[in-house]
């Protein structure tokens, strides 16, 4: 039972490492609608923020000089864009991958700027995380 487990998980994991999705699913993130699909997302469900799946950890694209608190990364809800993870299967992966940065830079720093302000967001009040203004 333990072996089989073990192959779960292993196939499981090479299986998102060749999550291509975002080919496939690229027309819908024009990173000149960005900071407007930020406003939409933020009317209709808060805080989220877009990660992208490169490499073996997902790259969070306008976090630089964001602390990566407990909050931030677990109690807020992330979406993923996946462009292959750590394989290099997906078609075009160099132009996926530009293609999804900028939107994801463009829409967390429009998303960045509206958390600053929340006063719903309780991740905005720790320390060092979203100051007020960061992107203005």
């Amino acid at each position: 039972m333990r072996i089989l487990i073990l192959v779960f998980i292993a196939w499981s994991s090479i299986a998102y490492a060749d999550d291509c999705r975002f080919e496939s699913e690229q027309a819908r993130y024009d990173v000149n609608n960005a900071s407007e699909d930020a406003d939409l997302a933020f009317d209709k469900s808060g805080v989220s923020f877009i990660s992208v799946a490169n490499g073996i950890a997902p790259a969070r694209p306008a976090f630089d000089d964001i602390e990566m608190t407990v909050c931030v990364v677990l109690e807020t809800k992330w979406e993923t864009l996946w462009v292959g993870a750590d394989s290099s299967v997906c078609g075009s992966s160099n132009d996926l991958i530009t293609k999804a940065f900028s939107y994801a830079e463009a829409f967390n720093k429009r998303m960045l700027e509206l958390a600053s302000t929340s006063e719903s967001y309780k991740c905005a009040d720790e320390r060092g995380v979203m100051r007020k203004g960061i992107y203005e």
